[in-house]
């Protein structure tokens, strides 16, 4: 109610100097229009400096969001652990395999879907970093089709009510604009509000009453020599926005920024993924150039 009176106060103030005229006194002095003007001052002053810390305190989330030197520095955090998971994994291989090997290394020391997975988590808990609301609040997943079959290759923290089914047929979802219809690369709505009043979103177990939260759905393609292996990466987030609605400094950091940092390092294990699981599957004659047999395991799933 304050923030409503103080910046009209001004106005009353100076409505009652015109009305009453310079006999109006509102303390014992020979100057009254000069009190009266120093009070309006001090009044403009104040109701402009409560409007501007509100102002500040209502985008104090948005610009540290903004902050390229804590954006990069979690960015690089993020990285660094998803190659540290990587390396931890080659070093003991490497550390504890005897020689001759037992069997093919590809097969063994090659997991694309557990990097995947570390890199999905490691994107969720920089969104929740960034939005300073904790990883809780952000669901990230990776889904692809192949062999006509669609795939999770993960999900942190994702709907359980959504399943394939809807998502690829329901023309109310984002994911099958972007993945299915193939009418848009990239969905964002910062305000999932206006995702449902659009029919691009059908909100989940996960959704409050008041569905306040972002959605973003982006196609990422691997060229192959038989066409182009698509996979979607959906981001939610639930109870706080990524960004205001039309707050397009924000959204393109995000867009531009934050995501292109994730999305190499998942295109490189989507690169082994389609090699450990599509062409070797599809290659049953297939051997090492050391002439051995892949193990089995090679050829599953």
């Amino acid at each position: 109610m304050l923030s409503a009176i103080l910046p009209i106060l001004p106005g009353w103030i100076g409505l009652a100097l015109r009305y009453y005229g310079p006999g109006w006194r509102l303390i014992s002095t020979d100057k009254p229009t000069t009190i009266c003007t120093v009070l309006l001052a001090v009044l403009a002053i104040g109701s402009f400096g409560f409007a501007l810390a509100k102002s500040a305190g209502v985008r104090f989330d948005l610009n540290v969001r903004k902050n390229n030197d804590f954006v990069l520095s979690r960015l690089l955090e993020a990285m660094n652990s998803v190659t540290r998971a990587k390396l931890n994994r080659f070093s003991a291989y490497v550390r504890d395999k005897p020689c001759p090997l037992p069997n093919h290394p590809f097969d063994e020391i090659t997991q694309p879907e557990t990097q995947v997975e570390r890199i999905l988590q490691c994107l969720q808990e920089a969104l929740g970093d960034l939005m300073g609301t904790g990883s809780a609040n952000v669901s990230v997943s990776l889904a692809c089709e192949h062999d006509g079959c669609w795939h999770w290759l993960g999900r942190i923290n994702a709907d359980s009510d959504l399943h394939f089914g809807e998502l690829t047929s329901n023309r109310n979802t984002a994911f099958h604009h972007v993945m299915v219809a193939r009418s848009e690369r990239v969905i964002f709505y910062p305000d999932k509000r206006k995702a449902i009043a659009d029919q691009k979103y059908i909100p989940g177990l996960q959704d409050s009453e008041d569905r306040v939260g972002s959605i973003l759905v982006r196609r990422l393609e691997i060229e192959t020599a038989d066409g182009v292996f698509e996979v979607g990466l959906s981001v939610s987030t639930y109870g706080k926005q990524l960004c205001e609605q039309n707050d397009n400094e924000a959204r393109e950091k995000i867009l531009q920024a934050v995501l292109p940092h994730f999305e190499t390092r998942l295109r490189l294990e989507l690169c082994l993924y389609y090699i450990k699981r599509i062409l070797v599957k599809r290659s049953p004659s297939l051997t090492p150039p050391d002439g051995s047999v892949l193990p089995a395991s090679a050829l599953h799933q």
